[in-house]
This record gives structure tokens, C-alpha cells and sequence, in this order.
């Protein structure tokens, strides 16, 4: 409610502040404005905290404090007109409902993801998928996913997540095939955050283990262990 309130503070005043400039209040509108800016500042800050405190839930396993903690940064960097983080903690709120096992609270955030400004369309491609995918709408689930599938491995170098959203689309089509080759070339190139070579050789397990190559897959599984 406060993140809300925060936002709606900061709207009205950015709103007074150009009625004052119109009215000819070149001071009014310069103080409102200011005002303004500083409650997006405290936003930002204040989604910079979540944040932190969201990931390192995660990476803890403490999942529901994590989805909350990652949820809440994400609104509060909408309101401060930050959609680049804003986009960030979404990303990683889906990550934690999904692993919650929250599927409300994974849709909520995929709806998001799939309309945000800020992300590639191929991570755009990926979550507008897979919330049609979850509402059993194929006709666009579908089409979408074979989108980030194909697109995903031309365009690794626009968003960290789309060469592992790439393999996920790829999965979710049954195409094992191409998932196990975008898996494979994106963990050869990976030079990104640590976490990103242990979610890959997790994703090249599960690639393995549909496909029936238990030994391969349990091998995949054993080096994301020790990568992580």
C-alpha cells in the first residue's frame, strides 16, 4: 500500500507541477517538480533494498519471502520510472513464484513481462506464451513460444535471459532437439553472472532427462551442483 501511495504522491505532484508551468508559476511548478523527483527517488531506493532482499531470499531458497520481497521492488520501481530494474525484479519475482509453485502469482508477473516496454520481444515472445499457455489458449500460446524459440539464439546478446527463455520455449513445444542446441550454445558462450552457468547446465539436465539420457542429465546436474 505504501509503494501505492508513494506513486500516486509523485503522479499528483508531477501533474500539479505542470499545471503550475502552464498557469505561468515557472517557481510553483520548479518546487512541485522537485518534490516530485525526490518521492521517485525514495521509490527507487527503496525497490534497490527489495531487491537485494529478494535475491539473496532466493538464492536461500526462501522462496515466498523472495516473491514478496521481488514483487514489491517491481512496483516500486515503476513508480519511480525505472522500467529497466522494474523489468529485473519482475524477472526474478517469476522465478520465484514459479519455483513457490504459485502459478496465480507467476501469471501475474508473465502478463507483465509479455507487455513491458523494457524487454527484448523476445523475452516479451517467451511470457506473452506462457500466459497463454496457462489460460490454455494455444492458438497464441503457441506461435508465440516458436517466436522466442527461433529468435531467442539470434538475439542472446539483448537481455541475459533470453538464450535460457529461448530453451524453455523450446522445451514447452516438445522440440528437444533445438533445446538441447540452444542450451549447448548458450552455456559455450556464457560470460555472464555466475548463476547464469548453473541455470543452464539445469536446463541441459532436464533437456536430457525428456529425452531419456538419464546418464547424460545426471551428469549435467552434478557440474550445475558444483557450478552453483
Amino acid at each position: 500500500e505504501r509503494a501505492e501511495d508513494d506513486g500516486a504522491r509523485a503522479r499528483r505532484l508531477a501533474a500539479a507541477a505542470d499545471h503550475a508551468r502552464r498557469a505561468g508559476l515557472p517557481r510553483h511548478a520548479t518546487a512541485l517538480r522537485t518534490l516530485s523527483l525526490r518521492r521517485k527517488a525514495v521509490s527507487a531506493a527503496r525497490g534497490q533494498t527489495e531487491l537485494t532482499r529478494g535475491l539473496q531470499a532466493l538464492r536461500a531458497g526462501e522462496v515466498i519471502n523472495a516473491r514478496e520481497a521481488l514483487h514489491l521492488a517491481a512496483t516500486l520501481y515503476r513508480h519511480a520510472d525505472r522500467p529497466e530494474d522494474e523489468l529485473t525484479a519482475l524477472l526474478h519475482a517469476a522465478e520465484a513464484s514459479w519455483t513457490a509453485g504459485d502459478g496465480a502469482g507467476y501469471a501475474g508477473a508473465a502478463l507483465r513481462i509479455g507487455g513491458h516496454g523494457a524487454a527484448p520481444e523476445e523475452v516479451r515472445d517467451y511470457f506473452r506464451g506462457v500466459a497463454a499457455a496457462l489460460r490454455c489458449d494455444h492458438a497464441r500460446s503457441v506461435p508465440a513460444l516458436r517466436a522466442a524459440s527461433l529468435h531467442g539464439a539470434a538475439a542472446a546478446d539483448a537481455h541475459p535471459a533470453v538464450p535460457a527463455l529461448a530453451c524453455r520455449a523450446a522445451l514447452m513445444l516438445g522440440d528437444v532437439s533445438h533445446a538441447r542446441d540452444l542450451a549447448g550454445r548458450a552455456l559455450a558462450r556464457a560470460a555472464g553472472p555466475q548463476r547464469t552457468v548453473p541455470e543452464l547446465l539445469g536446463l541441459l539436465a532436464l533437456v536430457e532427462l525428456v529425452a531419456d539420457n538419464h546418464a547424460r542429465a545426471g551428469a549435467h546436474a552434478e557440474r550445475g551442483l558444483e557450478a552453483a
